[in-house]
């Protein structure tokens, strides 16, 4: 045993003695004994006495058949004998055993070594066979004698992959004791220990999974411990101040698992070409638990965004759609000759306003910008969804109105900018806006003869904006159920059925036809029945 102070000698010695006793003591006998297998298994030359006398067609028949196989029964012994021997010296020296778990990817690297050696002897020696056996015919014999016997390492794998997950893990509790989000300094030292503990596994594919396995339940750990500092009470989703303690805090955390993930991605990157793609693959799928824990934090603050926007947009019909134009003048040209953004509604700058400052003060902060465009592109959706509802309520609708309406149509792609990359994004709200806004300046003939109903724009989206042209008694949907407008969207919400919403609208229809009867007139409006021959169209539709 080393005195105190000559740990570093006996090592040195211990690892000679096992580089020796694997690279030629071991390897030197299996590959005699392989060598004689090959021969024995040689057939028998036919002028050879032994043939008649043995009644045999090769030399190990000769031998009885329970000590045929000689390379498998010698290496099961070796094997064996050596995984007795190195638990005993372990057991019997604490220096044996530490060098031993604490280097064990170069224990492990020395003997699957060897074991690669011998079990290429077979392939190895197939020259020096043939000049042996010059003449001689043979049958192949079995390479697959020295299959790797993981006995021999498995005990001290154990005892290594419990100190490794305590190396990866114990910087996790310890950086998330306080109450601080930790500083990136201490997520540098957990990528240098994953880093560490995943180069050394390198020498065999099955360590590597196992410590990518370990690696995944530390990035999980680590995500879970930011988890339980989220603020998720009203202060986390509020969009009226500026960007409260709480919401700082909670920017803090996803912007610290997003560092966790480029760092812990940037070594998956280095290793690309040294790492098995199974340990790949199971550390790039614990990165998803950031991406998920980054959505928990931006989702209710999105929701409270989209709640705001609804509200906003309720108030469109506060404003005065009722306007005439100036004589002479159309709507178009009236449109076209006059800035957007001068005639556009209150309601829409207010709207343009709130949606540019909640994406600059509760959403630029978050550097994972990719999961909050993400997640920001069905509010967009919704908020455009809500606009093309409200805007075909809007009644009285004058000509003045009109031009108006078009121009909150045209704002509102600037509106939702912020939300989403590209318009394009929202393809179908999109298409349905931009298809939609023509329809305003049309009359109700053309209206019916427009290509774009059903397959882009909904007929009862279409029906819906048909009430504002006809009078006083035709009713929209909501004041027919005697509902409020609020509660007209939240339907609608929660009707996303387009043969639900065109009965909505024929039951409006169908109260008017009832009351045009009960006063005693005896015509409808004209946009009567253009609006019977939508509603019957959208059914047909329907039922394609």
């Amino acid at each position: 045993m080393p005195s105190p102070g000559n740990t570093a000698n006996f090592r040195s010695r211990l690892w000679a003695a096992l580089e020796l006793l694997f690279d030629t003591s071991i390897y030197t006998e299996c590959y005699q004994v392989e060598l004689l297998q090959r021969i024995l298994v040689c057939k028998l030359r036919v002028d050879s006495g032994m043939l008649s006398q043995h009644n045999s067609t090769c030399y190990m028949d000769l031998l009885p058949p329970e000590r045929q196989q000689l390379a498998a029964s010698l290496w099961q012994a070796v094997t064996s004998l050596l995984a007795h021997e190195l638990a005993q010296a372990a057991q019997g020296s604490m220096f044996i055993k530490q060098a031993l778990e604490g280097e064990y990817p170069k224990f492990l690297r020395l003997y699957l070594d060897m074991c690669k050696r011998i079990q290429a002897i077979g392939r190895n020696s197939d020259q020096m066979e043939t000049a042996l056996t010059s003449g001689v015919e043979h049958e192949g014999t079995d390479s697959g004698s020295f299959h790797i016997n993981r006995e021999v390492v498995s005990q001290f794998e154990n005892a290594y992959l419990s100190r490794s997950v305590s190396r990866l893990l114990d910087p996790v509790h310890l950086m998330f004791s306080g109450d601080a989000v930790p500083p990136h300094e201490e997520v540098d030292s957990l990528i240098r220990t994953i880093t560490s503990e995943l180069s050394v596994s390198l020498v065999d594919v099955s360590l590597s999974c196992t410590v990518a396995r370990n690696i995944s339940k530390t990035v999980r750990l680590f995500c879970l411990k930011c988890e339980q500092m989220i603020i998720t009470d009203g202060e986390a989703t509020q969009v009226i101040d500026t960007c409260t303690p709480g919401q700082l805090l909670n920017i803090s955390i996803a912007n610290l698992v997003h560092y966790l993930n480029g760092q812990v991605g940037r070594v998956m990157a280095n290793m690309k070409s040294s790492l098995s793609p199974d340990a790949a693959k199971i550390v790039q799928e614990s990165l998803s638990h950031t991406d998920k824990l980054i959505q928990n934090i931006v989702t209710p603050l999105l929701a409270s965004i989209s709640d705001a926007i609804e509200a906003i947009i309720l108030t469109m019909h506060n404003e005065d759609y009722s306007m005439r134009l100036e004589t002479g003048e159309s709507g178009l040209n009236t449109s076209m000759r006059k800035s957007d953004v001068s005639q556009c509604s209150l309601y829409m700058k207010e709207l343009q306003g709130f949606i540019a400052r909640a994406a600059s003060n509760y959403l630029a902060p978050f550097h994972n910008q990719e999961i909050v465009m993400k997640c920001s592109v069905p509010v967009a959706s919704r908020c455009m969804e809500l606009f093309l509802n409200h805007a075909c309520l809007v009644r009285p609708l004058g000509e003045g109105g009109r031009v108006r309406l078009s121009t909150d149509f045209s704002q509102m792609e600037v509106a939702v900018g912020p939300l989403c990359r590209q318009t394009s994004e929202l393809s179908r709200q999109y298409r349905m806006m931009r298809s939609l806004r023509p329809l305003l300046f049309l009359s109700v003939e053309e209206i019916l003869e427009s290509p774009a109903l059903g397959d882009v724009i909904p007929y009862s989206l279409v029906l819906l904006s048909m009430f504002s042209r006809g009078p006083n008694d035709l009713l929209s949907p909501h004041q027919s159920a005697n509902w409020s407008v609020s509660r007209l969207s939240q339907w609608l919400d929660g009707h996303p059925s387009e043969r639900e919403r065109l009965e909505l609208m024929g039951g409006a229809l169908q109260r008017y036809q009832q009351t045009v009867r009960q006063r005693g007139g005896t015509s409808f409006h004209a946009v009567y029945p253009v609006m019977i021959t939508l509603l019957e169209r959208g059914i047909a539709y329907c039922t394609k």
